[in-house]
């Protein structure tokens, strides 16, 4: 698959995430924030951010598998 390509799916998944898994994600992943700087940032339990960013890299993996 062509790096586009799979940066257009990683966006378009990115963006089909709910706002609470978006921007959790975004803060960990791109930001590289610790789990409780997110926490303290979005006013959220540890556990509700670990959760959150579980989900949406799982979104995120599906979408890339899938095609």
């Amino acid at each position: 698959m062509e790096s586009k390509q799979i940066l257009d799916i990683f966006n378009t998944a990115l963006s089909e995430l709910p706002a609470g898994q978006r921007a959790a994600f975004i803060l960990r992943e791109i930001e590289g924030f610790s789990y409780e700087e997110i926490a303290e940032q979005m006013n959220s339990p540890v556990g509700t951010v670990r959760s959150r960013i579980h989900r949406a890299r799982d979104a995120i993996a599906a979408a890339l598998k899938d095609k």
